[in-house]
């Protein structure tokens, strides 16, 4: 496996002018590198002009608005700027697959159809007829600017936030792979749980909605909780006051509302899409985990119904996944570490 080496700069690629559990993850990163005495930056590749947003003044960042292509500095590329690296002909290279889907769907213009075709026939067929149209509007693009054959040639460093990650990389020849998950805001790891749990469930109306609308037809008489438009306060509040968080739809990493609803004290219900199929990115009993294909909503509604009625004898499966959170950001720090080659 091939190893970074003789590291002098590490420029971190973030887009600038914006705040998610994500790009915030790029921050930790550069803050811990800095903390261990690293030349390290963050590069706001869309407008190296942009300040870093006040939620990460916390941090330990310096940004910086050019990149030495020399070869023993290092960029770090979240999947959603893959194509970037074609730029750098020197620098040693990690791609950090934060996301499966979004490296799809973001890099879609970029990639190979095979590429969009071996992830799902369905999007790629609507790739094909966008690109089609994109022909006709001379806007077609006949050379692409990155694929993962291509990174293997070159011996770039895939990091992976999730198991699932992990393995659809190895599908495709990956082997050159590191470890590199994340950690929950601290701020969100409350010692005290709420014992007082109202029966509602919680849901994110931004994903498995569909699904999910099924469920609450089946069960009018049970309150569901659209969890958005919420500060931080009153997330935590929310969740620690909640005895139930059901998650359908894509999984496409380790998600953080699942381990934030978790870690609060709620039982988790979740589909088997993305990284729910495996019991790495979200260790649960299979009993809290249903395919949403063949998994009939009477039984889902009965393991809800069982939750809300006794959630003091069903809260306990969840210690194991619970134990593991608080764990994440010492678990982090030490896969930094790993890659990076540093306290050795």
């Amino acid at each position: 496996m091939k190893k970074l080496h003789d590291v002098s700069l590490i420029y971190v690629f973030s887009p600038g002018n914006s705040t998610t559990g994500g790009i915030e993850l790029l921050h930790q990163l550069v803050d811990y590198l800095r903390n261990q005495k690293q030349k390290a930056y963050i590069y706001y590749y869309n407008d190296p002009s942009a300040h870093i947003p006040d939620a990460y003044q916390k941090y330990n960042i310096s940004v910086t608005t050019t990149i030495e292509d020399a070869e023993n500095n290092v960029i770090v590329l979240p999947e959603i700027c893959f194509h970037l690296s074609k730029n750098y002909t020197h620098t040693q290279t990690v791609l950090w697959w934060l996301s499966v889907n979004n490296y799809y769907h973001q890099e879609k213009r970029h990639i190979p159809l095979h590429e969009i075709f071996s992830y799902s026939r369905t999007y790629g067929l609507k790739q094909i007829w966008h690109r089609i149209a994109g022909l006709f509007l001379l806007q077609w693009r006949f050379k692409t600017d990155f694929s993962i054959k291509d990174s293997i040639d070159k011996e770039y460093i895939h990091a992976y936030q999730s198991e699932y990650a992990k393995r659809h990389l190895q599908e495709r020849g990956v082997s050159n792979l590191y470890p590199l998950k994340d950690y929950i805001n601290t701020a969100f790891i409350s010692n005290e749980t709420c014992r007082n749990k109202k029966p509602a469930i919680l849901y994110n109306p931004k994903k498995g909605l569909k699904f999910t609308r099924k469920l609450m037809k089946a069960a009018p008489d049970l309150k569901f909780i659209p969890l958005q438009n919420l500060s931080r306060a009153a997330l935590q509040e929310i969740l620690s006051g909640s005895a139930l968080y059901i998650d359908f739809g894509n999984h496409p990493g380790m998600d953080r509302l699942p381990r934030e609803a978790a870690v609060n004290g709620c039982c988790i219900i979740t589909g088997r899409q993305g990284a729910a199929q495996n019991d790495i990115d979200i260790p649960i009993p299979v009993e809290y985990k249903f395919d949403e294909r063949t998994a009939s909503v009477q039984g889902i509604t009965q393991q809800i119904r069982s939750i809300l009625a006794d959630y003091e004898s069903h809260t306990i499966h969840f210690e194991t996944y619970r134990n593991r959170i608080k764990r994440e950001q010492e678990t982090f720090y030490k896969q930094i570490d790993n890659l990076f080659q540093l306290n050795t």
